[in-house]
């Protein structure tokens, strides 16, 4: 691969966990999620880009401020990481690698990637 891009953000969203075991999870509660967005590309698009930041931008930001359990069945860091994912993949080139780290602390941490 020749571009490795990299987006970083952070959102600010509530979620709550339905969990076989006894947790604080369970109890509606919110994180401010660091996302990572690291994507290869042997090539540019024909606006000299890998991929534009506002798309991912906009992708990414639709969850700020919002309950994830609107948006997924069980919120886990896991599963936004591949809801992201399947979200970004659409717009880029079968040639092109993704990968999506979410954080929910600064010691919790999941990458999910081809």
């Amino acid at each position: 691969m020749k571009w490795k891009l990299i987006y970083k953000t952070s959102i600010d969203a509530a979620h709550f966990l339905n969990l076989p075991y006894e947790s604080k999870c369970k109890n509606l509660h919110g994180h401010t999620w660091k996302i990572f967005v690291f994507i290869e590309s042997p090539e540019l698009d024909e606006n000299g880009m890998v991929i534009d930041f506002q798309v991912l931008k906009k992708i990414i930001h639709e969850l700020d401020h919002k309950c994830l359990n609107d948006f997924l069945n069980q919120p886990t860091c896991e599963k936004l990481a591949e809801f992201l994912y399947q979200r970004i993949k659409p717009y880029l080139k079968e040639s092109m690698k993704l990968e999506i780290k979410v954080c929910e602390s600064p010691n919790s941490c999941v990458i999910y990637e081809d």
